[in-house]
């Protein structure tokens, strides 16, 4: 099974924007630059593992109290896994 960087990339992206943030304004909250969520949103990157916890709280708020992984808001159609 290999790791899809652009599905990857384009859930991170629908999640950011379903939370009506901008990519400076995650970068900000994470303590990394807009120019590391652009790479991950354009699948070039993955965010590193130490950014992860706040990766997913800062996107899904009520997932992380939960523990559970939410799915963004998708057009009808396209694929919902991160891997190939």
């Amino acid at each position: 099974m290999n790791l899809n960087l652009d599905e990857i990339g384009r859930f991170i992206q629908a999640c950011r924007k379903d939370g009506s943030m901008t990519q400076a304004e995650l970068s900000e909250r994470l303590g990394v630059t807009a120019q590391a969520v652009s790479n991950w949103e354009r699948g070039e990157t993955l965010p590193d593992v130490s950014v992860l916890p706040d990766l997913a709280a800062a996107l899904h708020p009520m997932g992380a109290v939960l523990g559970v992984a939410l799915a963004p808001k998708t057009s009808a159609g396209q694929k919902g896994t991160l891997y190939e």
